[in-house]
């Protein structure tokens, strides 16, 4: 997996972009993420990460949520976006295809509205009516941006920017989780957002941030009452994440 999260400054912060930009490569995410500029972003960055397992990214990010992001937006804005690339390998055709028809089909639309945090924009186009025969048609920046172009992967880009951790966590678990649904129970006839949710409910300690929200928006409320997890990713590779990294003053 590989992650570019598009975010701006705070008007309130009383450091500059060039600060946070430091802090956030050489101290948050040292030596696993550089910072990008972005014409299209304003007074801004992107936070580009190195390919890492999903495991890896669980703890690698738990210092950024700690210090920097707080002085950072993103979610509410319109420009900025999370983009979420996985290696081309990992996934067969068939599987990309129900992915493809997953973000796009018309029974899923308020599903993928509100996981992503955002409709459809010019960066994220979808298909209206998709169908299979379409997906080779469909590659310009559309919401699942599949066989990039000098790289390796499928790209993610439906998603708002987020410095929320609960929020980057819960759309990190949805890529992991789609994929993995895609590959080995997605129906290819009209793969839908209902059977999904039962999905990740039957993974939910694997996934607790999605967890959580599905229950929190309704979407698991058929399965009866349901409780929220408490305990997220292992407290154990935490510390030694923050052993291996000094906090920012």
């Amino acid at each position: 997996l590989g992650i570019e999260n598009e975010v701006q400054v705070r008007g309130s912060c009383h450091l500059s972009r060039g600060d946070l930009a430091y802090n956030i490569t050489q101290c948050d995410l040292k030596n696993f993420a550089i910072i990008k500029e972005d014409s299209s972003i304003g007074y801004g960055f992107e936070i580009v990460s190195k390919p890492a397992t999903f495991e890896y990214h669980k703890t690698a990010w738990d210092l950024f949520f700690t210090n920097t992001a707080k002085y950072l937006r993103s979610y509410r804005d319109s420009t900025t976006g999370l983009h979420i690339h996985v290696n081309q390998s990992a996934l067969s055709k068939s599987a990309v295809g129900r992915i493809w028809l997953f973000i796009n089909a018309d029974v899923n639309k308020s599903f993928i509205d509100a996981i992503s945090g955002r409709a459809e924009t010019s960066y994220c186009r979808r298909k209206k009516d998709p169908k299979y025969s379409d997906l080779n048609r469909s590659r310009d920046r559309g919401a699942f941006h599949y066989y990039c172009e000098s790289s390796p992967t499928h790209e993610f880009r439906c998603f708002s920017g987020n410095v929320k951790k609960e929020s980057f966590f819960k759309t990190l678990e949805f890529v992991v989780s789609l994929c993995h649904y895609a590959s080995n129970e997605c129906s290819n006839i009209n793969p839908n957002y209902l059977d999904f949710c039962n999905y990740v409910k039957s993974k939910h300690f694997e996934y607790p941030y999605l967890f959580n929200w599905l229950i929190d928006r309704g979407y698991l409320k058929h399965l009866g009452r349901l409780k929220q997890k408490t305990k997220f990713y292992l407290d154990k590779e935490i510390i030694k994440q923050k052993r291996r990294n000094k906090k920012c003053v």
